[in-house]
């Protein structure tokens, strides 16, 4: 039983379905956590941004510097524009939640999931490191050029935002690492499931504040959400691979994987903290699921397009 507890609570779908049921369950409880959501997302920062070893990633950035900044100026600034301007013509209501998934940063797993899927992960940790430090800047852009003309938006409160909960922790997680010798080390492995706990504890507070609209059933539009922001998870699937079509497999299965795992909880941050309207965070949360759900059918058909197709090689950008 303990064992299998165990197990349960290292599990990031586990752990957020939990969030869930606790914030709908018991939302003035949970609502504690609410003025701190900023908080929780620097410190989960902190912990990721400890396990990037930057001289990997500079490593990396040398010798692919053409496809890193194609993808970034792509996954940052081009998709979420064109994201949100095709919703706006499809379903108007979904235009600014599906704008802020689309201009995530990478997420920290990338590198995890990269190699699960069959992809390169020192190519997705550089995309994660530098979507991550670009992201201050290119998000309130992108916000400024789309959600302001329907919601009044602090653009310098997201940009402080950001470099607060990204580059701040960024920093200090490196400063950490230098001057902390070998005792980080032997604590490290821990850093994962801490980061867990402050993700349920992020979500909680933020579903907490929801929690009436989201149990109201929003006129019967959550399953349409859900069904509408798993279309989109597909759809970025199947762009991110083949928009560097001339690439090799390896490296557009890694390019469709950044796309596609976004960090996700910084855009639920956002969505709470400056826009908090029901049909902008509730599609943004209910993410998670097909965040979670997707890689799985998505790692048989890339091992299925590799063994059908012979592999390109590596060309140069």
């Amino acid at each position: 039983m303990i064992k299998l507890l165990t197990k349960l609570f290292q599990s990031y779908l586990f752990i957020v379905c939990l969030s869930l049921a606790l914030g709908l369950a018991l939302p003035e409880q949970t609502k504690i956590f609410s003025p701190h959501i900023n908080l929780l997302l620097a410190a989960m920062f902190f912990f990721i941004a400890i396990e990037v070893n930057l001289k990997d990633v500079l490593t990396q950035l040398k010798t692919s510097i053409g496809i890193i900044t194609l993808v970034n100026v792509i996954m940052l600034l081009i998709f979420p524009l064109t994201i949100y301007y095709a919703m706006k013509i499809i379903y108007p209501e979904l235009a600014i939640s599906f704008m802020l998934i689309a201009a995530m940063p990478t997420a920290m797993a990338s590198a995890l999931l990269a190699e699960i899927v069959g992809g390169k992960p020192s190519l997705a940790l550089v995309l994660t490191v530098t979507t991550a430090l670009l992201a201050p800047f290119t998000i309130p852009l992108v916000i400024k050029l789309t959600a302001a003309t329907e919601v009044p938006t602090d653009f310098m409160g997201v940009f402080w935002s950001l470099v607060k909960i990204i580059m701040v922790p960024f920093a200090l997680a490196n400063i950490a690492k230098y001057f902390s010798g070998s005792w980080l080390k032997k604590i490290q492995p821990s850093f994962g499931q801490i980061s867990l706990i402050l993700l349920g504890l992020l979500m909680m507070g933020v579903v907490s504040k929801q929690a009436a609209v989201i149990l109201g059933g929003l006129d019967g539009k959550i399953l349409i959400y859900l069904i509408a922001v798993s279309l989109l998870f597909i759809g970025f699937q199947v762009f991110g691979y083949f928009i560097v079509f001339w690439r090799s497999h390896q490296d557009r299965v890694t390019v469709a994987i950044c796309l596609t795992y976004m960090n996700i909880t910084t855009a639920i941050y956002l969505s709470y903290e400056f826009f908090n309207q029901p049909h902008i965070v509730i599609p943004t949360i209910l993410a998670v699921f097909p965040w979670n759900l997707t890689v799985i059918p998505f790692k048989h058909i890339m091992k299925k397009i590799k063994t059908a197709t012979t592999p390109m090689a590596d060309k140069t950008l």
